[in-house]
C-alpha cells in the first residue's frame, strides 16, 4: 500500500475486517495508519458514528473517534468539542454503566481551561446519574468527584469525601484505591 502510494481498497477492507470482529485492536490501528497517511478524514466521523450504532460500548471505536477528531483540527475548535461533548453525554444517557463514553467525556475535560467546555450541564448529568445508581455507577460517582475537587470550595471537598467514602464501600473491588484518593484529599484553602 505504502510502496504503490493506493489506499483504494483499504478503508473497506479494513470495514470488513471490523464487521467480522469490531473490537480488533489491529484493524483499528491499521485503520489510523492509513487514514492518516493518505488524509481519508472524510467519512471517517460517519464510519465510527456507524460502529458506535453497531456497539456503543467499543472502546476502540470511542478511540478512533478521539484520533479522527484531533487529527483533524490542530487545535479542536469549541463547536466541534461542544458537540463531542454532547455525543458522548447521549450515549452516556443510554447507558450510564459502560465506561467509554464516560472517559471519551473526561478526555474533553480534561484538555484545560482552554478547552470551554460547559461543565454545568455534564456536572448534572453525572449527579442525576449517580442518584439513581449511588452504589453501581462509579464512572458518574468518580467525575462528580474530581469536579467537586476542582472547585475547592469546603462544601465541595466535603461532597468529595462523601462519594470516595461511599465508593469505598460500594466497589469493593477498588476499595483500595478509593480510600487512597480520600487520603490525597486536600483541605480546601478557602470556605
Amino acid at each position: 500500500v505504502e510502496r504503490l502510494n493506493d489506499s483504494t481498497v483499504e478503508l473497506a477492507l479494513v470495514a470488513e475486517a471490523l464487521t467480522d470482529d469490531q473490537k480488533n485492536y489491529h484493524a483499528w490501528s491499521y485503520r489510523q495508519w492509513v487514514v492518516k497517511r493518505f488524509s481519508l478524514w472524510d467519512g471517517e466521523l460517519a464510519f465510527v458514528d456507524e460502529m458506535l450504532l453497531l456497539d456503543m460500548r467499543n472502546n476502540s471505536a470511542w478511540n478512533h473517534r478521539w484520533f479522527v477528531i484531533h487529527n483533524m483540527h490542530a487545535v479542536v475548535p469549541a463547536d466541534v468539542r461542544a458537540r463531542e461533548v454532547q455525543v458522548a453525554a447521549a450515549h452516556i444517557r443510554r447507558a450510564p454503566h459502560n465506561e467509554s463514553p464516560w472517559n471519551y467525556l473526561r478526555g474533553y475535560l480534561r484538555e484545560g481551561p482552554s478547552s470551554a467546555v460547559d461543565v454545568e450541564p455534564i456536572e448534572r448529568m453525572a449527579e442525576e446519574i449517580y442518584a439513581e445508581h449511588p452504589a453501581t455507577c462509579i464512572f458518574a460517582a468518580n467525575l462528580l468527584v474530581d469536579l467537586h475537587l476542582q472547585a475547592n470550595t469546603r462544601d465541595r471537598i466535603n461532597k468529595a469525601n462523601e462519594i470516595l467514602q461511599a465508593l469505598a464501600k460500594a466497589d469493593t473491588v477498588r476499595a483500595a484505591y478509593w480510600t487512597y484518593r480520600l487520603a490525597q484529599v486536600a483541605k480546601p484553602a478557602t470556605a
